[in-house]
């Protein structure tokens, strides 16, 4: 759990991503990847379009590809 805790970490209404990275891993020529975020709807609709990334039926997960440092997805139900 403390290694999922690196990654990801909820207080209160906030999602905090990456906050517990430890400093070495952000050292020049590392890099953390991010293949994809999940994104599940709470009745388990399928998106009717999604703009941002391709979209994983299977894994109901958006996939930005190239990413430029920067990335805005819509999901429209």
């Amino acid at each position: 759990m403390q290694t999922r805790w690196m990654l990801y970490l909820e207080d209160g209404e906030t999602l905090k991503l990456l906050s517990g990275v430890p400093r070495k891993w952000l050292e020049d020529g590392k890099s953390i990847k991010v293949v994809s975020i999940r994104i599940p709807h709470p009745e388990g609709k399928k998106p009717l379009n999604v703009f941002g990334g391709k979209y994983d039926s299977n894994n109901e997960s958006v996939i930005i590809n190239p990413f430029n440092g920067k990335a805005n997805i819509r999901i429209e139900y």
